[in-house]
């Protein structure tokens, strides 16, 4: 074929030259393309042309003509638009490559579409193309592309146009040369430019949003990529992770940072022997393919990668000085999209990036500085104020946790003495709300006290620096009683600290996570700065504790004797402690706390109501009030609504639903007063709710259930009455379960000296008076009465002669007259009175001594003070040394 090629002739010579000389200025695509046009066509014509360049580094080539595509060209136009002219790979996958590897050739595109069924040449042959002819472009014995044109008549081209072709090539390669080489010098400065715009943002970057917006907003379009990542790298705990994670930044995008994100992928992850680790070896950018290269290199973001459809990694170390501290990548989802070619200007922009990341990194640790130094001051004045464990249980996980991440904590003090710890953390309330696995400890009992030596709790107290612990691996050699549960609720980690006193360990401080490496060391100052403020908390908390339980202790000393004074004195608000109120008190600490129904019986004005609050209040019902009915004041038509309710108009004037007594007094005391006044036809309703524990409203049909403890009081000998048939039988022995039996005044006068100075005090102190005492024989007349009103009675009397003898010795208004009596017998009754004041006087006198004696033992004879016993008799000091002084103790 080459023998019978013809030469150029002299009229092609000067076309070659018009070609040279408008290919001479022109250095870009868009000039190329309207010299072949409007120069080349006309002397070599054609319908369509194409001009292939290739990148061997890249393995690719590319038809530089679709930069400037002309108007009515519509197979390259077409071309363009379906994104077929390249770039291709070169080195055999693409069919075409074989054709345009060879000299210059003539081919049919009806013949090719059929042997290359692709795109291209199917696209060529549905515009009419009909024929090519094709060749290399060659500049400085380089092959640097191809060329061709296309005509829609068969047999266009013969081995006569070859010569003309070829040095039509010539001029081509040169010019493809000229403007490679341009393109080059202007990509040379652009990048310089692009740098330069690159280092200006980054030197005003502070914080990783300002980073991320800079790689999006101004990087990508210099070095375009699908995707990004910019991790940090810690040397020393062999980790890394990433911190593109502005998600309000990332939304706009990187949807898959954004994923990465949401599943918790940014790290920590080991990094020996990763992908991150491989791309940051050395300081030169590193190629990296994700499905072949991350099989010896792996990484947990890279199913989610490739399934994103990225396949290509470009990477490099950001480096400080000589160390390595992060790594930088673009992404690509084409597989050869970067070469060694880009390494110049990528190592350029990570060296960028790097020191921008480190002023971000530098920034945030002075902000991480800054916030906890506020924190730990937030810290501090919240624990000053704690004074118990329910608010140090608040001030950790409400002030602490926001702060300090956990999931569950654990404060434990430490008894070296006798080698024991056990857990403070038990407050329900608040623990209900924050900490699931630690009411599981509690209500598994695992507070302790345990064996301090050996256990968990010991290797995270012995040093001052805080300690991390692995609940399974350090778990084997330090166990603890605990540890199994916390296990179980998912705890994996644990950072601890000891509390310190001094040079005395008195506690451990620790703090629980669900991952296995959610602490580190990075974390132990701040841990220990904590917990300092912590032990200060719990020294205070324990020191309060210690001066409630020391005054607890007081109290109950001072209970106790107030008690026995009490018991002596004044049981419930009734005075006094002649025999027959002894036995009366005894009765009543006995079926106080029981159900048993009482019956109370003595005569008006005996205290039969104290009594029956006495058996209420000592009670388990004590928590609600005891409710009262006077079954003498209520008319008979209205006992039964009272006791029981009634519904809305089951009766005249029902105008709507009324709650009974019983229904009141559930889980409590109901107080029948003057049971004997009950009418007949109501004691069957009465007995049957006493019996069955239920009662029905009036005009109800709903059976209520009651839970009622009666209890029943009369002036009247109930028996009799029983007998005689005015009191139902059955009823009197469902109420007599428990009789007590009240005596009259005149049975105990020896509590009437006590009771008449209690009401004189009591009544003095009311209208604002000093009590001067009661004279000698007001108080004879006392003694010689016979009370037929019993102490109603007495108290009147008193409150009476208070009025009328203000700032006086009390003395009585009347003349104490009691009911006549056989003569002597009454004579006999009150001439024995008389005898016997001085003995009641010398009981008082006794009763006094011993109760003062009481309290100075306990006191150790200390009078004064918080500790002394005026203090526990609840008087003051001087009115003690005085009494003192009068009853001759020393």
């Amino acid at each position: 074929m080459d023998k019978g090629r013809k030469t150029i002739g002299t009229a092609h010579a000067s076309e070659l030259l018009a070609i040279s000389t408008a290919l001479l200025d022109n250095t870009t695509a868009v000039g190329l393309l309207k010299t072949i046009y409007d120069i080349i066509k006309p002397i070599f014509p054609f319908d369509n042309a194409g001009l292939f360049v290739l990148e061997p580094e890249q393995d690719v080539f590319y038809d530089i003509l679709e930069e400037g595509v002309l108007s009515g060209n519509e197979v390259q136009k077409r071309l363009a638009e379906n994104n077929l002219l390249g770039p291709f790979v070169y080195s055999g996958n693409h069919p075409d490559s074989l054709i345009y590897a060879k000299n210059t050739r003539i081919y049919s595109v009806a013949i090719q579409s059929k042997i290359y069924r692709n795109p291209q040449w199917k696209l060529m042959k549905a515009h009419g193309l009909k024929e090519m002819i094709v060749g290399p472009l060659i500049a400085n014995n380089e092959k640097i592309g191809f060329f061709c044109f296309n005509s829609k008549k068969e047999g266009s081209y013969t081995e006569n146009d070859f010569a003309l072709f070829e040095a039509i090539g010539n001029q081509l390669a040169l010019a493809v040369a000229n403007m490679k080489s341009d393109k080059e010098l202007r990509e040379q400065g652009k990048r310089i430019e692009e740098l330069l715009k690159i280092s200006t943002a980054a030197s005003n970057i502070q914080n990783r949003s300002s980073l991320l917006k800079v790689i999006f907003d101004i990087i990508k379009p210099t070095f375009p990529f699908d995707g990004a990542g910019l991790f940090v790298i810690d040397q020393e705990n062999d980790q890394h992770y990433e911190i593109l994670d502005a998600i309000d930044i990332l939304g706009k995008h990187d949807n898959l940072q954004k994923t990465l994100i949401n599943d918790g992928l940014l790290g920590k992850f080991k990094h020996q022997g990763s992908a991150v680790h491989f791309l940051s070896q050395g300081s030169e950018p590193h190629l990296f393919n994700i499905k072949k290269d991350g099989v010896k290199y792996p990484h947990p973001q890279f199913g989610l990668m490739y399934d994103s459809g990225l396949r290509q990694l470009i990477g490099i170390s950001l480096r400080n000085g000589n160390q390595t501290f992060g790594m930088l990548c673009f992404n690509s989802k084409k597989e050869g999209f970067y070469t060694e070619k880009d390494f110049d200007f990528f190592k350029a922009i990570s060296e960028q990036v790097s020191l921008a990341l480190k002023n971000v990194l530098d920034n945030e640790e002075l902000l991480i500085r800054q916030k906890r130094i506020g924190d730990l001051l937030k810290i501090s004045t919240a624990a000053s104020s704690i004074q118990d464990r329910k608010e140090l249980l608040k001030v950790i996980f409400e002030t602490i946790k926001p702060i300090f991440p956990f999931d569950t904590a654990g404060l434990f003090l430490i008894d070296n003495e006798n080698d024991l710890h056990h857990e403070i953390l038990d407050d329900i309330d608040i623990l209900g709300e924050h900490d699931a696995t630690q009411m599981a400890i509690i209500n598994s009992e695992l507070l302790g006290k345990f064996k301090h030596q050996g256990s968990a709790i010991a290797f995270l107290s012995e040093d001052d620096d805080p300690r991390l612990f692995n609940l399974k691996k350090d778990g084997a050699n330090y166990p603890h009683p605990q540890l199994n549960l916390m296990y179980d609720t998912g705890l994996r980690q644990t950072i601890g600290v000891g509390l310190r006193s001094g040079n005395k360990t008195f506690g451990m401080l620790c703090f629980n996570a669900t991952q296995d490496d959610f602490y580190s060391e990075n974390d132990f100052d701040f841990f220990k700065a904590i917990s300092q403020q912590v032990a200060l908390a719990v020294k205070n908390v324990l020191a309060n504790e210690q001066i409630v339980r020391l005054n607890q202790e007081l109290k109950q000393e001072r209970d106790y004797l107030i008690e026995e004074v009490k018991i002596e004195h004044n049981f419930e608000e009734i005075i006094g402690n002649s025999p027959l109120l002894k036995e009366v008190f005894k009765s009543v600490e006995m079926v106080a706390n029981t159900d048993a129904t009482v019956l109370i019986e003595g005569e008006t004005g005996t205290g039969k109501e104290l009594i029956a609050r006495a058996l209420h209040n000592r009670s388990d019902r004590k928590k609600k009030p005891i409710v009262k009915v006077n079954c003498a004041t209520l008319p008979k038509e209205l006992i039964a609504s009272e006791l029981f309710g009634h519904e809305k108009g089951s009766f005249t004037g029902a105008f709507e639903r009324r709650i009974g007594k019983f229904e009141l007094a559930n889980n409590s005391s109901l107080f029948l007063d003057e049971i004997g006044e009950m009418p007949l036809e109501l004691q069957a309703k009465l007995l049957r709710a006493i019996q069955e524990k239920e009662i029905e409203r009036l005009g109800g049909k709903e059976v209520i259930k009651v839970n009622v403890r009666i209890i029943a009081a009369t002036n009247r000998n109930l028996k009799s009455e029983s007998d005689s048939g005015n009191f139902r039988e059955d009823l009197f022995y469902r109420l007599n379960v428990f009789p007590i039996l009240m005596p009259a005044l005149r049975q105990r006068k020896e509590d009437i000296p006590l009771l008449a100075t209690f009401f004189a005090q009591k009544y003095c102190k009311k209208l604002n008076t000093g009590f001067k005492g009661i004279k000698e024989q007001a108080m004879q007349e006392l003694l010689a009465y016979s009370w037929p009103g019993n102490i109603r009675e007495l108290e009147n009397l008193i409150e009476q002669a208070c009025i009328l003898n203000q700032d006086k010795a009390l003395s009585w208004s009347r003349k104490l007259v009691g009911p006549k009596r056989k003569g002597k017998a009454l004579e006999a009754k009150n001439e024995e009175a008389v005898i016997d004041i001085k003995t009641i006087k010398q009981i008082q006198r006794d009763q006094e001594i011993e109760t003062l004696l009481k309290a100075l033992k306990k006191t150790n004879w200390r009078i004064r003070g918080n500790k002394g016993a005026a203090k526990l008799l609840d008087m003051k000091p001087t009115t003690l040394e005085y009494r003192m002084k009068k009853l001759g103790l020393k």
